[in-house]
């Protein structure tokens, strides 16, 4: 069966999926167009006021880009959940808002909803999605990966059901040549749902949670009483110092700069800093980024290194 392609439309009536349409049509204002190949789309681009032509190929690209991702510390990403709220200062720039923006707008139905204009920018709305056919993917993946759970939401977001995150855990621990990584801003949450008695400490899952500042310490209490064979810090995006933080029992530390439109500095001496830190706690520190504008162009290097640190003595 030929792919369908999704319509979309700025009226309201065109909103939902227009069946009597021919495959690949769209309108506008009495204007009509074919696209020219099953699998591509068309889309009204609402800043640009004009329906936007997208190749397949483009299409498939981008929604592939969802599980093949380029951070450094994981291989791939799983997004069973989609769609989240933004909490503290560390969210004002989060990236999966944009991206979730730009998946809607090429009619993806999954994204559907989950973020509105605000000025110039996407913010979340607040809606979650749960996917249920997202679930069976890593099963699919024969090769042992690092898998980073919900790039594009937070599993422990209080509308997320518990039930619906045991559903998570058990393909997580039917799985075990994976090694998945979790990470939250709702560790407290986390804390709770894991310390069920349905839920096991799995060898292959590693918790951790996002520290921006100084203003959130209290999320590395909470990461410590989560029952987890390994448990990681976050410090991305990295906009204030944490040289007091306590990193007892923290097994892994990343640190990173914001990337993307209106980054935030990050200041060196805050990098020394965890890097410090790090050593005094004997947490294995991993550097991701400077971050800016052009995250390719800062780069990486710390002192004139790369610190690729993994925690890898605990891979089981």
């Amino acid at each position: 069966m030929a792919e369908s392609i999704v319509l979309i439309c700025p009226t309201v009536q065109a909103e939902q999926h227009a069946t009597n349409w021919l495959d690949g049509q769209f309108a506008h204002d009495g204007n009509a167009g074919i696209a020219r190949r099953a699998g591509d789309r068309v889309c009204w681009d609402r800043k640009k006021e004009q329906a936007v032509y997208y190749r397949r190929e483009s299409v498939r690209r981008l929604e592939s880009s969802m599980a093949e991702t380029t951070i450094e510390w994981t291989d791939v990403t799983w997004n069973p959940v989609a769609g989240c709220t933004a909490l503290t200062a560390g969210c004002t720039n989060c990236y999966a808002m944009r991206m979730a923006a730009r998946l809607e707008a090429m009619g993806t139905e999954k994204y559907r909803g989950l973020t509105r204009k605000s000025g110039k920018r996407a913010v979340w709305t607040g809606k979650i999605a749960m996917d249920e056919r997202a679930l069976q993917a890593p099963e699919r993946w024969a090769k042992p990966r690092k898998v980073f759970v919900n790039s594009m939401s937070d599993l422990f977001h209080p509308d997320v059901s518990v039930s619906f995150i045991l559903r998570v855990w058990k393909v997580m621990q039917t799985t075990p040549r994976h090694t998945y990584q979790i990470l939250t801003k709702r560790p407290e949450r986390m804390s709770s749902v894991l310390s069920m008695r349905d839920f096991a400490v799995l060898p292959n899952v590693w918790l951790g949670t996002s520290v921006e500042d100084d203003r959130v310490f209290e999320r590395l209490d909470a990461l410590r009483s989560a029952p987890a064979a390994v448990r990681f810090v976050s410090f991305e995006p990295l906009i204030g110092s944490v040289k007091a933080a306590n990193l007892a029992d923290i097994d892994w530390a990343i640190v990173g700069g914001e990337s993307g439109p209106a980054a935030r500095e990050m200041k060196s001496e805050w990098v020394d800093e965890i890097q410090v830190m790090c050593e005094r706690y004997e947490t294995v520190f991993f550097f991701k980024q400077w971050g800016g504008n052009n995250k390719k162009a800062t780069g990486r290097l710390l002192h004139g290194k790369i610190y690729d640190g993994m925690p890898d003595d605990f891979r089981i």
